[in-house]
């Protein structure tokens, strides 16, 4: 009752209490958390953290990039390795994340190179004077490097080795080689591939994986294995303005289906030109849209030629976040005739823009296009079946706007950035901390 609380109560306990409030709002604000961080962000010391990937940094600051990064600064001290758009190895911070940026204009294998040797030299100097807690690598080739540099703390069983995340975003076994179709050097990428995949698995502390897909591709055995998204910028894709959807319709119109990513021939882009003969017989006011860049470009423009619907085919090189929305929203779906795909973030930036998207059923792309409800799916390299699935969609508005609708709904439901910030810390903080 009342009179007994009372009894308990003592000043000293608040003063207590108090003044440990105090030292965490103090503690907090000096690490710089805000609002916009949850308190298990704020509660934690940072950990040093080094990053290997291949991700491109260029010189315009990228919005995304940077959301990501502020998100996870007030837990993560990171140090980044990737790739920049400059011609020389250069430096800069994104964030508070301190950034080693190698030139991308190398030649593909002497650039593999110089990341392999960057990437050791800075994983074995990082755990010599144990700067680094954890190293997390983006792919299993990424991790080939700090496997290597940790193997003597390995060998040795020491408790003061770094920790070694190692994620999966795609099909690392065959989807990887699809990068290169038809490289000279194929015969002998594949086993190289394994081999290194093989050694960083058996090197990593835990893995890191974006779908259920992906998780089958890591080796089963006692080692966690964390499930989460790419980081996703719902923010930015917001609805476009009204300038930049007149923008588009005056460069391209309206009656268009779009394709929104690297032009390499393993996101089978062959086989949606292809499909899209029919449907410019069928529709003859319906466009192509073709967004981003790749080793295939010229390849791609060839086929249209060759099939006689160049004039039915748009190329528009790569689109920044907010163009790429107006492009989406003007579209009447979005395309994704991938033959190997770990997730497909583009997926969920059409779906939130409430657009249909019509892609081929493989990886993890069944996990977030739900057939006849939220899209189409198709069987990859089929084009018969792509090509009916984009009749279908034109034939049928009122099926089109449906899909669209449930699509966002789940992508409201399903995805949202400050669940990636949790989980991303949860997950690093567990792997060191245990």
């Amino acid at each position: 009752n009342g009179t007994a609380s009372l009894e308990k109560f003592r000043w000293t306990t608040l003063v207590d209490q108090t003044e440990a409030v105090l030292k965490n709002v103090y503690a907090a604000k000096k690490r710089g958390c805000t609002s916009d961080h949850t308190p298990a962000q704020c509660t934690h010391p940072p950990i040093p953290v080094l990053f290997l990937s291949t991700t491109r940094y260029t010189s315009a600051p990228d919005p995304s990039l940077q959301k990501k990064w502020r998100g996870l600064e007030p837990f993560l001290h990171a140090t980044v390795i990737s790739f920049g758009d400059g011609a020389g190895l250069h430096t800069r911070f994104v964030e508070g994340s301190f950034c080693i940026l190698l030139p991308s204009r190398l030649p593909r294998i002497v650039r593999y190179i110089f990341y392999f040797i960057i990437s050791f030299t800075v994983s074995l100097y990082g755990a010599l004077v144990k700067k680094h807690r954890t190293i997390i690598a983006q792919s299993p080739y990424e991790a080939v490097a700090p496997a290597l540099a940790l193997l003597p703390w390995k060998l040795l069983r020491s408790a003061a080795k770094p920790k070694l995340i190692v994620e999966v975003h795609s099909d690392w076994k065959g989807g990887a080689l699809l990068y290169h179709h038809g490289s000279w050097l194929a015969w002998l990428e594949k086993p190289l591939r394994l081999m290194a995949a093989r050694l960083s698995f058996s090197q990593a502390d835990a893995y890191r994986v974006i779908s259920d897909y992906c998780r089958s591709l890591v080796p089963v055995g006692e080692k966690p294995v964390y499930v989460f998204p790419t980081f996703t910028d719902l923010e930015s894709f917001a609805e476009p303005s009204p300038e930049s959807i007149r923008a588009v319709a005056e460069n391209v119109g309206k009656d268009f289906f779009l394709y929104a990513g690297m032009l390499i021939y393993l996101k089978g882009i062959h086989h949606l030109i292809q499909a899209f003969k029919e449907v410019a017989i069928q529709h003859p006011k319906i466009k192509l849209v073709i967004a981003g860049r790749g080793g295939e470009e010229n390849n791609l423009k060839r086929l249209a030629e060759n099939l006689g619907i160049a004039h039915h085919v748009f190329f528009v090189g790569h689109l920044d976040q907010k163009t790429l929305a107006a492009y989406i929203k003007n579209s009447i779906a979005l395309v994704l005739p991938s033959l190997s795909e770990g997730l497909g973030r583009v997926v969920i930036e059409a779906q939130l823009l409430g657009k249909p998207v019509i892609a081929s059923r493989t990886g993890g792309i069944p996990e977030i296009v739900v057939d006849g409800k939220t899209g189409l799916l198709f069987e990859p390299g089929d084009t018969i079946s792509l090509q009916n699935a984009l009749i279908r969609v034109l034939d049928n508005q009122s099926l089109c706007a449906r899909m669209g609708k449930a699509g966002r709904e789940q992508v409201l439901k399903k995805f949202d950035y400050q669940d990636y910030f949790k989980s991303y810390q949860t997950m690093v903080q567990e792997v060191c901390c245990g």
